[in-house]
């Protein structure tokens, strides 16, 4: 391990430790990953709600489907 530097702690410019860069690269994507998936997994959630309640709202009335298609 090196000095706390910019953002990382696991050193890679020597040959001591060769899987520090591949460590560094790990620690820092997977949880860029994960939040990416959380983030598309709400957006999914929201768009389906979303949908859900739109269809429901145009079955039970007909004025609200002539405004939706004017806008089309």
């Amino acid at each position: 391990y090196g000095p706390a530097g910019p953002w990382c702690w696991i050193r890679c410019d020597d040959d001591a430790f060769p899987q520090g860069c591949t460590w560094r690269m790990t620690c820092f994507y997977y949880e860029l990953y994960a939040c990416v998936l959380v983030n598309v997994g709400t957006y999914l959630m929201v768009i389906y709600t979303l949908k859900k309640h739109v269809t429901r709202k145009l079955h039970h009335s007909a004025k609200v489907v002539n405004k939706l298609y004017i806008l089309a």
